[in-house]
């Protein structure tokens, strides 16, 4: 059997965003979201919410 893991970027409040649907808040220092992405190739499936996609 696989494991799943369960792995969500939020903010120091315990949010993936505010009240405005917005994401500005959250650090998007190069060395963090190159962590992340690195971190990403480890998955070979990856489920996101439907509102990461849209703009």
């Amino acid at each position: 059997m696989r494991r799943i893991i369960y792995y969500v970027a939020i903010s120091s409040d315990g949010f993936i965003e505010d009240s405005n649907k917005s994401s500005d808040k959250f650090i998007h220092e190069p060395s963090i979201v190159d962590y992340y992405l690195n971190d990403l190739k480890n998955f070979d499936t990856t489920i996101m919410g439907s509102s990461f996609s849209r703009t």
